[in-house]
């Protein structure tokens, strides 16, 4: 492909061991992924990732990464119709961890509540569980 940005020496190989062609749907996948303040861009015909921008908070990243994402799109958009976005979530690993957290405090103030000597009052406490 003669408009292809992303050439690599080496050739896309299929698992029968072919050479790619043009007639042959090759794809590659771009990832943009925030951790610890900043935003990456992993690419997989690159080394290693790619700083795109620092000391972004995580609610704002989203806004931060569309630029870099409609670049990235607009390099190619006179040629090239087969783009899409895959997925863009939140880490759920982070808001689980939350969560659990808070489950943790209020257990740890219910069993307080349960091991007091002093019951008096406890009939008139109110706990919320989600």
């Amino acid at each position: 492909m003669e408009n292809n940005k992303f050439y690599r020496p080496e050739p896309f190989y299929f698992t029968s061991g072919r050479k790619a062609t043009d007639e042959d749907d090759v794809f590659h996948y771009v990832s943009y992924v925030w951790s610890k303040g900043n935003i990456y861009e992993i690419d997989g015909l690159r080394e290693g990732p790619i700083i795109i921008s620092e000391n972004v908070t995580y609610e704002d990243w989203v806004n931060k990464v569309k630029p870099a994402i409609l670049d990235r799109i607009n390099l190619y958009a006179n040629n090239e119709i087969k783009f899409n976005l895959l997925a863009l979530v939140p880490d759920k690993r982070e808001k689980l961890t939350q969560q659990m957290q808070e489950q943790l405090k209020r257990k740890a103030y219910i069993s307080r509540l349960l091991s007091t000597e002093d019951k008096s009052g406890i009939e008139n406490v109110e706990v919320k569980l989600i």
